[in-house]
């Protein structure tokens, strides 16, 4: 029925169901401090797209809200092949 992207890391998708109208909201902030505006900015997409669903539609919020720019803090635990 309907598919906005409000930014890369913001959209939803609206669909009709047999009942009742189905909404998912897909999202991936930022946790960054350096960032402050472009959160807030994030934050109000999101309360816009989230207080224009009906009150009859089944909403799902789902993603990352502590999503993170960069593989700075990444642990990983491998053994390289044919390492003795």
């Amino acid at each position: 029925m309907n598919f906005e992207v409000m930014d890369e890391r913001l959209f939803s998708l609206r669909m009709r169901g047999k009942f009742n109208n189905f909404i998912i909201i897909s999202v991936h902030t930022l946790i960054e401090e350096k960032y402050e505006l472009i959160k807030e900015s994030f934050y109000d997409k999101f309360i816009q797209i989230y207080q224009r669903i009906p009150a009859h539609d089944t909403n799902t919020v789902v993603g990352d809200f502590n999503a993170r720019i960069g593989r700075e803090g990444l642990k990983t635990n491998y053994r390289e092949i044919g390492a003795a």
